[in-house]
Parts: structure tokens; sequence; C-alpha cells
């Protein structure tokens, strides 16, 4: 059974060596954690790594999946799927209730642009997953077979920490159409929580 059956939850990792390389610009807490998060959400043996937009994939490695983030990795907010502007522009403009009307139309303006042909040149510095030869199963193989449909996903630094609460992901079909959002269990604080609100949802 592989890790990321039934509850959708991975086992959780040791922080290091949880991620293959990270360079000298992770030193921000909540790039980290988004890299630690990817880290458990595509597992071994994919390479999860930062990169430059411009830095060509090794020859022995074939790409899994590529995130930006946005606005960069000092300051990061969200990865978001560096090669589909639609799906990229729904994570920007994601809105929640702790936005100030500031940082609303930041977002509004942002997710407008990422839209625009060739923006993705704008988001240099990436997420990259890639893979010595087969792609294992990962979170987006895995939800992609629950939902019936090819899907890609976007992965919030929102609460990430707070009070050890699951990530939320924000799920894409191949269009960029916003078609789920899925909190994962990535640890055993987490999967009790995830647990927890699935049978009281269940029970309503």
């Amino acid at each position: 059974m592989s890790d990321i059956d039934a509850d959708i939850g991975l086992a959780a990792l040791p922080d290091s060596p949880a991620i293959a390389i990270l360079d000298e610009r992770l030193s921000n807490r909540a790039a980290v954690d988004l890299a630690r998060v990817a880290r458990r959400l595509w597992p071994e043996p994919s390479r999860v790594e930062v990169a430059s937009r411009r830095t060509p994939l090794p020859s022995d490695r074939r790409p899994v999946r590529e995130l930006a983030f946005v606005p960069n990795v000092r300051e990061p907010r969200m990865l978001v799927p560096a090669d589909l502007p639609r799906a990229a522009s729904g994570a920007v403009r994601r809105f929640s209730a702790g936005l100030s009307r500031t940082e609303h139309l930041t977002r509004l303006a942002a997710g407008l642009a990422l839209r625009l042909p060739g923006a993705g040149r704008l988001l240099a510095d990436r997420l990259r997953i890639s893979s010595a030869g087969h792609c294992a199963e990962n979170i987006e193989t895995h939800l992609s077979e629950l939902l019936g449909m090819p899907v890609l996903v976007s992965i919030g630094v929102g609460a990430l920490r707070a009070n050890q609460k699951p990530p939320v992901l924000q799920v894409f079909d191949r269009t960029g159409r916003t078609v789920a959002f899925v909190k994962v269990g990535d640890g055993p604080i987490s999967r009790q929580l995830v647990e927890r609100e699935a049978r009281a949802r269940c029970a309503r």
C-alpha cells in the first residue's frame, strides 16, 4: 500500500533530508514549509529542488511537475502550476476573509496579469519535481484517480504551520478550472484533524 493511500495523508517525513536539493535562498520559513509539504506530496523517488525558470533539467531526469513561487522564493505566498496560466491565475485570485482591501486588489491584478501571454516568465523561482524513471504515485496521480480526471494542484502558505493545520490544496483540471479544494493529513496531528472533520461532515 502506498504512502498516499486511502486517507490522502502522507506519513510524516523527517525535516532533513526530506528535501533533496535546496539552496541558500530558502532561509524564509514559509519557503521551507512549502518545500517540505511538496516533498511529502511527491515522495521519493521523486526529487524536489529549487531552481530558476531558466535552469535546465539534468539529462538523466524527467520532469514531473514544476511549481512557481508567488511572488518569489524569498517572500512566497503560494506555489502554483508553472505551465498552466489559468490555474496560476485562479490560485492567486483565491480570496479569504483575512485579506485587506489592498491585498484583495493586489491579488486580483496579479491574477489577471498571470493570464497574459508569457506572464509565466515573471515567476522566475520554481520548485521543480523530477524523476529518474517512471513517475511514482503522488498527490496529483492520487487525486486524478479519485476525481476521474487528470488534475494539478496549488499549495498556499496560509495555515501551513498555524496549530499544525492540514495544508489546503486548490485542485485544477487541465484547462485550469478549479474542481476541488483538498485538505491533506500529512502528519499525525493534521491527519487526526482531517479525519475528525470528515467524520463530522458525514454525520450531518
